[in-house]
């Protein structure tokens, strides 16, 4: 799945207005981006499951990429949107799979370079990164049920990587809280519920090695 906005890097893209972008005209579009073919920067994911509140049918990960130029990487590669005049940095979003391995574990597999650098309008080559990894877990296989989504930020060079993610079990399957999404606390203390009313999320990541 591609899509050529990330809604969390919003902020980032009006901040970045005065960046030279694609194109110089308040009418351009994002270039068209490619999936790399040959990916050799694996890395495992892992989710482990403590005490959830009950089975999810729907478990799916999700890798978000952003671009930056190779010989100046604290400039962001983007393009000028048409009709507001602002600058979106360029980003992608691939999901895969998280497999069930054991009765609390998934696992599933991202590529670092999933996505082909290039030079899209001769000023020179992006470099695309992984920028984040998450997960999306719901107790039923519809789109209606409350979205558990763990993430792990990611930057360059990173080869391991394991944070603990703490959500209310009050959530699970609740109508209440139809087409909402948890992403639950690094501190237990942020949750104004009891221990016992809450379920951890361990989210890792670990690089294979040839």
């Amino acid at each position: 799945m591609r899509v050529s906005l990330l809604a969390t890097m919003l902020p980032l893209a009006l901040s970045l207005s005065s960046c030279t972008p694609f194109g110089n005209d308040a009418g351009s579009r994002p270039p068209l981006t490619q999936r790399n073919p040959h990916p050799v920067r694996a890395y495992r994911v892992t989710l482990k499951l403590d005490d959830a509140p009950g089975p999810f049918r729907a478990v799916e990960g999700l890798a978000n990429y952003t671009a930056k130029y190779r010989d100046e990487p604290i400039r962001i590669c983007g393009y000028m949107a048409g009709g507001v005049g602002a600058f979106i940095p360029l980003s992608w979003s691939e999901s895969f799979q998280l497999k069930k391995t054991s009765d609390d574990t998934y696992e599933g597999v991202v590529h670092a370079d999933a996505v082909l650098d290039e030079d899209y309008n001769g000023e020179g080559v992006c470099h695309w990164e992984m920028i984040e990894v998450r997960a999306r877990l719901r107790a039923n296989d519809n789109q209606t049920d409350t979205r558990f989504a763990p993430f792990l930020s990611m930057w360059s060079g990173l080869t391991e990587k394991s944070e603990e993610r703490y959500f209310w079990k009050g959530m699970y399957a609740n109508p209440d809280f139809s087409n909402h999404t948890s992403f639950g606390q690094t501190d237990s203390r942020k949750i104004n519920r009891s221990q016992d009313e809450l379920f951890v999320i361990t989210i890792a990541i670990s690089e294979i090695r040839p």
